[in-house]
């Protein structure tokens, strides 16, 4: 079974590595004969079967462990995750990440810890996030997602409390505290890990999203510099309507197409069915209406004359 396994995969590689030019360099012809040799060496169905799907940039991983740390076990599962995980969040080359870690001095392995523990400082000056992530370190709370890394549940949970507010807040006045910046970065990158859900999704706004979306216009481009919340209930979202027209004055609802909606609800603290989108998110308003009949929800009674956006994801 691995024999012909590793045939195939002698054939999938080299012909998915391909330059601009549409040559692949000899040096990756080599490269493709050692990872062939190793992953036949290990005889392990599930090294195969990881490099099968997303061949090449799986192969990139195994090239920036085998260049940059060539005395780690270079077809550990959880290393090579790690690094293509790095290397699709960063959108860098295995070139650029190899150069990256020699400039270190170190090797991968060292690297990748020590950029780690110096985000991880850098997180822990928010008191809020510092609170759950010792929380989760001292058991204190009960960790439930084997998937995700600690401080990746700990930021999870952070969002998902009353502390998203001050936190969107920060990153929509342009935050430059390091604590904002490092979360910002580590809840983007959780949300990498979590498989997109398209589909068109509901939020409700007031008053100073309504003024920004009508200064921008039907066909304008609007960039979310905070996460956006969205749901799939649409019952939900006109609760929100009620609440925000109580609050600011005014109340809409935005109708998102969604590309890469994240559905963060077996992970949120709150019942809200909410699919959250990455900071800096770029929509397009594909449509301005004003509501011709009211809405009736749990928190009141949304009157008609309510506008309704309608934005999809660029």
């Amino acid at each position: 079974m691995i024999i012909s396994k590793i045939r195939i995969l002698l054939f999938l590689i080299p012909s998915l590595i391909i330059g601009i030019q549409n040559v692949r360099s000899q040096e990756d012809d080599c490269l493709v004969d050692i990872l062939a040799s190793e992953l036949q060496k290990t005889n392990s169905n599930k090294l195969y079967d990881y490099f099968e799907t997303h061949t090449e940039r799986r192969f990139e991983a195994w090239k920036v462990l085998l260049k940059a740390d060539q005395e780690t076990n270079r077809l550990n599962l959880e290393k090579l995750k790690d690094v293509e995980d790095y290397l699709s969040f960063k959108k860098l080359s295995a070139e650029g990440l190899i150069a990256k870690v020699k400039a270190s001095g170190l090797n991968y392995s060292v690297w990748r810890r020590q950029v780690e523990e110096i985000s991880l400082s850098k997180m822990l000056q928010n008191d809020n996030f510092k609170e759950i992530y010792e929380n989760f370190k001292n058991k204190l709370i009960h960790r439930r997602f084997a998937e995700l890394k600690l401080e990746e549940e700990a930021i999870l949970h952070f969002y998902t409390r009353k502390t998203y507010y001050k936190f969107n807040n920060a990153l929509n006045n342009n935050s430059k505290r390091e604590d904002i910046l490092e979360l910002e970065q580590l809840l983007n990158k959780t949300l990498h890990k979590i498989s997109s859900s398209p589909a068109t999704y509901n939020r409700g706004i007031g008053y100073k999203e309504i003024e920004y979306l009508l200064s921008v216009g039907k066909g304008g481009t609007v960039v979310y510099k905070n996460f956006l919340s969205t749901s799939s209930s649409r019952e939900l979202a006109m609760e929100y309507v009620v609440k925000n027209k109580e609050k600011t004055g005014k109340g809409a609802l935005i109708k998102v197409i969604s590309k890469h909606g994240k559905s963060i609800i077996k992970y949120s603290q709150a019942n809200e069915s909410e699919f959250l989108h990455k900071s800096k998110t770029e929509f397009i308003i594909k449509d301005i209406e004003v509501a011709k009949e009211s809405y009736s929800t749990n928190e009141g009674v949304v009157p008609k004359g309510y506008y309704v956006f309608t934005i999809e994801e660029k």
